[in-house]
């Protein structure tokens, strides 16, 4: 009853393969191969290098050779966005405005034309422009410069003046054809050197300019729906509107959490390899989150809920949002889970953002794999690190950066170990800071730095794995840049902010400090020490 279980033997769709470059900007591992020679000058013809590294072993391999610059620089007749507009376009704009919009957005920005249609504005984001038609040139100009209160796009730091003029004078035209560019200066090569295996205990490259994190969107199926390997089942619990099969859920216009309860249907004493999803219409979801639960019954709809779980006894097993990809676990650990006979139901959390101006269907489907216990070393879970507290309601003052944190301690008498994070932030974060503060004393050890996008909200595996010794303490810190012009507080709304460091360690449950209180429920947090 709205899930499936999916045979080993299934065949791999590849639905996700721009997707993933878009997001995840294609940056691989193992040996690079050398970039290909760019035809002609402009944008970019040339193709990086590629990369063969897995996660399961071995060094990481070298960097591929950088392609050679495009020589010649022929110019397309007009009638296209102009060479410099789709460079800015395609960097602050493409991963949610693409051919197939994702994560709310309610067109696309890709084509001269996409930018002269006329465009119902749905968005609340759009102040008082809301209800009205427009050309879509004219809604990103009003998007751009905030102007009359509208919220900031594109989210996160401020753009650069510099390429802030280039946009508006275009737009400020009526965002007129011009010359398209027909070739490229030459591809980039290879990216980096491939990350040792996890079991095997191998060394290997950087990622990010840091050592020892794995970005699991680098992996070239990261975005592919989720096929059983061998020793694996697979289940999926489809997105309905209360018939199953053949009746996709209709999300309604605007912003909504709705939530969707289905039976346990693996078998006692089994763990989570891989979690994902077979996805049916990006362009109105923001994340699902999925939760065990004393609430709810196999089946129920519930629709326009709150998005919090309070009092309901709910834990997090997994999740995603815009941007990210498949989470897998290292060969030697699997996600605890709950089986049936725990009384429990699983529920999945969908918050949806529609503003394209009609009810939307969606019929995706959330996906976890599992194994026997026996087959995994290690039994990991998940824990929110982080923060709720923004300065409490009043929240983060307009036009300047914030940074929130919280610390967790390992109160433990024994060792516990991380294996990996997910962060998650909304349109205003724009970095993720972990340290480790030894209960020995001496200085804090940074085990995690990254810039965060909200459209690019990927998940990390550490090598080598963090260890917290009891008494030691893990700090997670966010930073925001609120370019918006009012106060933005915690909330579940893509236009308030959270601060969540996810982290996966083992043993289970180690870091769970369910008496820390969570405005949005989960019983599994740590903060507050």
């Amino acid at each position: 009853m709205g899930l499936r279980r999916v045979g080993q033997s299934q065949e791999l769709v590849a639905l996700f393969a721009a997707l993933a470059l878009a997001a995840c900007g294609a940056e691989s591992e193992g040996s690079g191969a050398a970039g290909t020679t760019g035809v002609t000058g402009g944008m970019g013809a040339g193709v990086g290098g590629s990369g063969g590294g897995t996660l399961s072993g071995g060094m990481g391999g070298a960097s591929g050779a950088a392609g050679q610059a495009g020589v010649g620089g022929m110019v397309a007749p007009g009638g296209e966005v102009p060479c410099d507009v789709k460079q800015l376009v395609t960097t602050y704009c493409g991963t949610c405005h693409g051919a197939t919009p994702i994560g709310g957005a309610p067109m696309p920005l890709v084509t001269l034309a996409d930018f002269q249609k006329d465009h119902v504005v749905a968005s609340p984001q759009s102040g008082p422009f809301k209800g009205t038609t427009m050309k879509v040139h004219e809604i990103v100009k009003v998007r751009l410069n905030q102007e009359m209160g509208t919220a900031p796009m594109p989210p996160g730091a401020a753009m650069p003046a510099a390429d802030l003029a280039t946009l508006n004078a275009w737009l400020a035209g009526g965002a007129q054809g011009g010359q398209a560019c027909n070739g490229g200066t030459g591809g980039s090569g290879g990216i980096m050197g491939g990350t040792g295996g996890m079991a095997g205990g191998g060394t290997g490259g950087t990622v990010g300019g840091m050592d020892g994190l794995t970005n699991l969107c680098d992996a070239s199926d990261s975005y592919d729906p989720l096929v059983a390997r061998p020793g694996e089942t697979c289940y999926e619990f489809l997105t309905h509107g209360g018939g199953f099969e053949g009746d996709p859920f209709m999300v309604p216009i605007d912003e909504s959490y709705n939530q969707l309860y289905y039976e346990i249907p693996w078998g006692a004493d089994e763990v989570v390899t891989r979690f994902g999803a077979d996805f049916d219409n990006l362009q109105v979801l923001h994340h699902w989150l999925g939760f065990e639960t004393d609430a709810g019954t196999p089946g129920q709809v519930s629709r326009n809920v709150t998005g919090t779980t309070l009092g309901e006894s709910a834990k997090l097993f997994g999740g995603w949002a815009v941007g990210g990809c498949n989470i897998e676990f290292p060969e030697d650990t699997g996600l605890e889970i709950a089986d049936p006979s725990s009384g429990k139901v699983i529920m999945i959390q969908w918050h949806h953002y529609n503003f394209t101006g009609v009810q939307q269907p969606d019929a995706s489907k959330v996906q976890v794999c599992t194994v026997p216990t026996s087959m995994r070393a290690n039994v990991a879970g998940l824990t929110w690190l982080g923060t709720e507290n923004f300065n409490g309601p009043f929240g983060m003052p307009p036009g300047v950066e914030s940074k929130f944190d919280g610390t967790c301690l390992n109160e433990t008498s024994a060792p516990i170990t991380i294996i990996g994070w997910w962060p998650h932030m909304h349109e205003i974060g724009t970095h993720m800071y972990s340290e480790v503060i030894p209960a020995a004393g001496g200085n804090p050890m940074e085990v995690f730095s990254q810039p965060f996008k909200f459209d690019a909200q990927y998940a990390y595996i550490t090598n080598p794995r963090i260890v917290l010794q009891p008494g030691d303490k893990i700090r997670a810190e966010c930073t925001f840049f609120n370019s918006t012009p009012a106060n933005v507080a915690f909330g579940q709304s893509t236009k308030q902010e959270m601060c969540y460091q996810f982290a996966f360690s083992y043993p289970a449950g180690a870091l769970d400090k369910p008496e820390n209180l969570s405005l949005i429920g989960a019983t599994n947090t740590c903060w507050g020490d």
